[in-house]
């Protein structure tokens, strides 16, 4: 019994040097003739041509290449002239299903490939059986062509929207035209704009920016504004019936996103479960700090500066925050607690915000300002965008609300200037975001600097609470020396040496651990004149770089 595989038809074919491929193919394929028959039947094909036509296109696809219109006139030999007949070809097989291609002109196609379904079916020789297609799901597809002859300018809003009308009077049962009309209550437009975001979310799984969105709705300046408006309005039509939600918001440069609501979705594909949205690029902006994996420290402060980060961390426990939330949405007013800590490096502003996060079983979303800025433009702002979202998913998924915490936030705090470099644009686009989101921000905030001078007057209003972390006085330095050393040393013997120098929570620290590791490899080695000689050490690399451990 004869095979039904096409695989020998496709391997004869690739013996046929392309450019002979239609003048010399029937010489090396005559032992397969009724293969070849049997394959124009296959795929109801009029010509052997057409055949030869895609069997090359199926011997790209299985190499791993794709086609474009030029490279069919190139590698064929073909003249300009047969593209009148070789284009409606093409647009045919991909209304069939047979070939995926992207129509870039009205006559010229890329990545032109075999649908893998089809090339499965074209390697066995087996046809498909006949399935009864759902209408829904044509019109995914149909809505995808829809998008795509609006991003290249081959159709106008007024030509989809005829179409739309047409496919609801064909279908008045479909469960979409239902609870269009009935349910949702979408007018012509508003159902337009909901295919078109259905079509990119199944197709890419990702929105459409607004200002696209706005762009193909409008017909002049004026209706695109107006669009513009509409749909960036958090409780316009679609986002109201949560049927779109905003996404990668980067509305400064007109780059927010609408994506079609899960509940729209489940419209089309009911199984699929729609809640689950890979967030892409985010896990590596920001660190999730869980608060069991903090290290519990005792930390020394001034009196002063102690007693206002007691008062902040009592707001933090879980009744008083919850009833200061509570208090403030009964009042109308914003639930967030924007929260600034400044003072030298060393003072213990991050070790301040960890032990919070760890006594209050609240956990840390870390976010270093050098991992926000981006290579190329507009990353450093998509960046941006992401830590908010993904920072309001966390107070969503998190038992507690957890604390997003910007360390080492100097330069985007300090005051706006004028754009000379691209750089500084980015900054100060940045600093515009971060601005906008600490207005409506709703959760616990805290940023550490060690520069208030030069602070932004806009961030400064910002944050509600204020905290300075100074110095350590020459008491509470000489507390956090007894504290780490006391088991190696006598407490006179620290004493002495503590008032020769003035030190921060920070250099202690590393003073300690390079003490620890010394006297480890040198265990006679005398203490006091090792702790002496690393408190000056420490103080002359402090002065030298104008700073000590960084982020203490």
């Amino acid at each position: 019994m004869a095979t039904k595989s096409f695989l020998p038809l496709i391997q004869a074919v690739s013996l046929v040097e392309p450019e002979r491929l239609f003048y010399g193919w029937s010489k090396a394929v005559s032992p397969h003739k009724k293969d070849l028959e049997r394959f124009r039947s296959f795929h109801e094909m009029q010509h052997p041509s057409e055949a030869m036509y895609f069997l090359y296109i199926a011997l790209k696809t299985l190499k791993g290449e794709t086609l474009s219109s030029q490279d069919f006139v190139n590698d064929l030999k073909l003249s300009y002239a047969d593209w009148e007949w070789l284009h409606p070809m093409i647009e045919r097989w991909c209304n069939k299903g047979h070939v995926f291609a992207k129509k870039k002109l009205d006559c010229y196609y890329e990545d032109i490939k075999i649908d893998n379904r089809w090339l499965k079916h074209l390697i066995s020789g087996v046809k498909p059986k006949e399935e009864k297609v759902d209408d829904q799901l044509l019109l995914v597809s149909t809505s995808q062509q829809w998008l795509t002859g609006l991003q290249n300018g081959l159709l106008d809003v007024a030509n989809v929207r005829a179409h739309w009308q047409d496919w609801m009077q064909a279908h008045p049962q479909a469960p979409i035209v239902q609870k269009c009309g009935q349910e949702w209550e979408l007018d012509l437009d508003h159902g337009v704009l909901l295919m078109m975001l259905v079509a990119q979310r199944m197709q890419k799984q990702s929105g459409i920016v607004i200002e696209s969105l706005a762009h193909f709705m409008g017909n002049n300046d004026q209706e695109r504004m107006v669009w513009r408006s509409r749909l960036f309005k958090t409780d316009g039509v679609l986002q109201r019936l949560s049927l779109a939600t905003m996404g990668d918001s980067m509305d400064i440069f007109g780059m927010t996103e609408l994506v079609a609501g899960d509940e729209v979705m489940r419209v089309f594909y009911p199984e699929v479960d729609w809640s689950f949205k890979p967030v892409v690029g985010q896990e590596d902006v920001g660190r999730l700090m869980a608060w069991d994996t903090i290290v519990e420290e005792k930390l020394f402060y001034n009196e002063s500066d102690r007693e206002q980060l007691e008062g902040i961390g009592k707001m933090m426990e879980v009744k008083s925050f919850d009833r200061i939330i509570k208090q403030l949405k009964q009042r109308r007013l914003g639930t967030g607690m924007p929260i600034l800590l400044f003072g030298p490096p060393g003072t213990g502003k991050t070790a301040s915000v960890m032990q919070w996060g760890r006594n209050n079983q609240r956990s840390i979303f870390l976010v270093d300002i050098s991992e926000i800025r981006g290579k190329y433009m507009g990353d450093t702002e998509k960046n941006a965008k992401r830590i908010f979202q993904r920072y309001r998913q966390l107070v969503k998924s998190e038992k507690r609300c957890p604390i997003l915490l910007f360390n080492e936030a100097d330069g985007v705090l300090s005051k706006r200037i004028g754009v000379e470099r691209s750089v500084d644009m980015a900054n100060n686009s940045l600093q515009n975001i971060l601005l906008q989101e600490l207005e409506n921000f709703e959760g616990i905030l805290v940023a550490t600097t060690n520069l208030l001078d030069n602070l932004d007057s806009a961030f400064e209003r910002r944050f509600l609470w204020k905290v300075a972390l100074n110095q350590p006085d020459q008491e509470v330095q000489l507390a956090m020396m007894q504290h780490v050393l006391s088991e190696d040393m006598k407490a006179q013997d620290i004493a002495a040496i503590g008032l020769k120098y003035k030190l921060t929570g920070g250099q202690i620290s590393n003073i300690y651990r390079k003490f620890v590791l010394d006297i480890v490899m040198h265990p006679k080695k005398n203490k006091v004149a090792l702790l002496d000689q690393l408190c000056e050490k420490e103080t002359q690399y402090a002065l030298k770089e104008g700073r000590g451990k960084i982020g203490f």
